[in-house]
């Protein structure tokens, strides 16, 4: 397949378009999913070709094109498109894109990126509307009506220059976010209102405050469905009603018109609670998933690799939306320049990339050398190595997902035990009385724990098929005692057909409806223990384990045991370690993930001799490319496991080797990418 931008029309041949993990399929060539920004209302017309060509010259051949409803919508029913004023013109800025040779991609309001409102001041002003003073209400009704008016005016300006006619070749799609945190900006509007006192009655039947006052402390009403058993949960139902009723709207919808359909790309959050609507469940009405670059990630690097690792994950071809063009992104400052941040998201696997805004010279060369650097080594083509599959369990967030507007499950699940199941004990009014979030604690800690320790490992949750699995010869779930029965059927089928299954901290013994699930487990619990002190750690909930072989021991027991099921193993651990186990103690943290791994039969490879310094190993036909990262502001040198007769080559430049046993230098936050050659 041809690697490039695909000829205007009249120059080459046409065809469908297709969005593919290695691409965009554009006339016979593969497109980069590489786009950049341009604010054109920013900047005088003149100057558009200037910023065009720049684009061009940086190796980007999507424009991503952002139109600000409150911008074009000048008075009610009354848009702007260049009749008076010229830097209103998008279909002048979209032709001179096209006699280039560019690509491009329509974002229409309201929700563009991390813009705080993108809503007309005169709808502000309706009472149905507002959440706040300058605020919309994610809930609205009449919001979502007048978007969508908003979304076909869109169309009708951008249909006459959809491909092939024009270099429109993808409508994005932004949705509202889930919950805000506790002490965030409330939606008081009057759906959000009606819907917070519906969510009191259905979770604490006894009464916990006063219906359609919304707690200070409690997370932001972001749905559409009034009888949702959680605000997350509605959050997410409101996300994919943004998706399913404006994805119908961008334009190759109408085939009279003589245009086919472009591809729809949503931009949905990934959030480990189940704020913001999941990817997986919208790829059934779009053509891919971008993930919206999220604040925490641009300064700490734990977030950014686990946000690569959950992107890469996630298809037929995910993107990236928002790579910050500064080196202090929004209004936090970050240690890591743009470059590193997407040289980062490289090394998880992530091939789609999006520029928030054309950055300026001095990161063009950057970016420049970087994108080189990635066609060079064919990035997509290459499969990175994953030692260890880890599940985040977001099976209790399904479930009262598919909960009714009533608060009944569906179905199989319509029991009133399940419902009772799903109601954690409350111990706050929001998002802190969830289970998962019990079992997140311990899933983020082992997470530091298996990057700390050199385990390569990908990241998936309890979604993830049995297409998936096959793939993975060891996964690790930090689960619940209840696990839905087609789960552990899934799972254990895995594990006897050959899998090794790592689980913890609690025996799964019984499905949603309590009753048991007859595992028939290799396993019991001699003992129970509230905290037990392990190095600076202090274990939660220890389940002191017998009847199996001792993987990690302390004075007081078994704390994990290994034993063979069917034809595969299971490694199980019986406690909970702390959030923040990382910063407690690292050392200690990375001994226990390395003990699990190794039950498992999985080692570090590659690994650089300094901890902090993280690798990860790409796998072609017939080509090996490692990425080296040093995320801390010193000065790294270090050694990397390679074998006797295998050394380090430069990808482009002088070709230098380092051979094993030699020390390689890694400048403070940057990322390197280096061939692994036999000698």
């Amino acid at each position: 397949m041809q690697r490039g931008v695909a000829s205007p029309p009249g120059s080459g041949p046409t065809g469908p378009l297709e969005i593919l993990p290695e691409g965009l399929q554009v006339a016979g060539a593969s497109v980069p999913l590489r786009s950049a920004g341009i604010a054109y209302l920013e900047l005088p017309p003149g100057r558009w070709e200037e910023a065009l060509d720049s684009l061009a010259s940086l190796r980007v051949a999507l424009l991503r094109l952002d139109l600000s409803w409150a911008s074009h919508e000048r008075a009610p029913g009354v848009y702007e498109w260049g009749e008076r004023l010229p830097e209103f013109d998008v279909g002048r800025l979209l032709g001179l894109a096209h006699a280039r040779g560019l690509l491009a991609a329509i974002r229409p309001g309201p929700w563009l990126g991390d813009a705080a409102c993108d809503v007309p001041a005169h709808l502000l002003r309706v009472e149905s509307v507002a959440a706040g003073p300058h605020e919309p209400s994610l809930i609205s009704g009449r919001l979502m009506l007048e978007a969508e008016r908003w979304h076909s005016e869109v169309a009708r300006i951008v249909a006459p220059h959809v491909y092939p006619r024009g270099p429109v070749v993808a409508w994005m799609l932004g949705t509202p976010g889930g919950a805000t945190r506790p002490g965030g900006l409330l939606d008081r509007g009057e759906d959000a209102l009606r819907f917070h006192g519906r969510y009191l009655e259905l979770k604490y039947p006894a009464g916990r405050g006063a219906a359609g006052a919304p707690s200070e402390a409690g997370p932001r009403g972001a749905g559409e469905l009034a009888g949702a058993l959680a605000w997350v949960e509605a959050g997410e139902a409101a996300a994919r009603a943004w998706i399913s009723r404006n994805v119908a709207l961008r334009p190759g919808q109408h085939p009279e018109r003589g245009v086919d359909p472009i591809p729809a790309i949503a931009a949905v959050d990934d959030h480990p609670f189940g704020a913001g609507a999941d990817p997986r469940t919208t790829l059934g009405e779009v053509d891919a998933t971008a993930l919206p670059f999220p604040r925490g990630a641009a300064g700490d690097w734990g977030e950014l690799r686990m946000f690569g690792l959950r992107a890469a994950d996630l298809g037929p071809a995910p993107g990236v939306l928002g790579i910050p063009t500064r080196r202090a992104p929004l209004d936090l400052p970050s240690p890591f320049d743009p470059p590193m941040l997407l040289a980062a998201l490289s090394m998880c696997g992530v091939s789609a990339f999006d520029l928030d805004a054309l950055p300026g010279p001095d990161l063009a060369d950057d970016y420049r050398r970087w994108f080189r650097l990635l066609d060079a080594v064919e990035h997509p083509a290459l499969e990175r190595r994953s030692d260890l599959l880890l599940l985040q369990n977001r099976e209790a967030a399904r479930l009262r997902e598919a909960c009714s507007p009533g608060g009944d499950p569906p179905g199989e699940l319509a029991s009133p035990r399940v419902l009772e199941a799903l109601r954690a004990v409350p111990r706050d009014l929001g998002l802190r009385d969830r289970p998962e979030i019990d079992s997140a604690i311990s899933f983020r800690a082992l997470f530091d724990g298996m990057r700390r320790a050199g385990i390569a490992l990908s990241v998936a949750d309890t979604s993830a098929g049995p297409e998936r699995l096959a793939r993975a010869r060891v996964a690790l779930l930090v689960g619940f005692e209840r696990i839905g029965r087609p789960l552990a059927e899934r799972l254990f089928e895995w594990v006897a057909a050959g899998g090794t299954l790592i689980s913890g901290p609690r025996l799964p013994e019984l499905d949603w409806e309590g009753a048991p699930l007859g595992l028939q487990l290799p396993f019991g619990v001699k003992d129970r223990v509230e905290r037990l002190a392990l190095g600076g750690l202090t274990l939660e909930g220890v389940d002191l384990l017998e009847a199996a072989e001792p993987v990690l021991e302390c004075d007081s027991g078994v704390l994990a045991a290994s034993a063979p099921f069917g034809r595969g193993r299971i490694v199980h651990f019986g406690f909970r370690l702390p959030f923040d186990a990382i910063s407690i103690d690292p050392e200690r943290t990375a001994q226990v993930a390395a003990a699990l791994a190794a039950a498992a039969g999985v080692a570090p490879s590659y690994a650089a001799s300094d901890p902090l310094v993280e690798t990860e190993l790409f796998v072609g036909a017939v080509r090996r490319f490692l990425f080296l990262a040093n995320p801390t502001p010193e000065t790294r040198e270090v050694e990397i496991a390679l074998g006797e007769r295998e050394a380090l080559r430069e990808v482009r430049g002088s070709g230098v080797h380092v051979r094993a046993g030699e020390r390689l230098m890694l400048p403070s936050h940057a990322v390197l990418l280096r061939e692994v050659v036999s000698l």
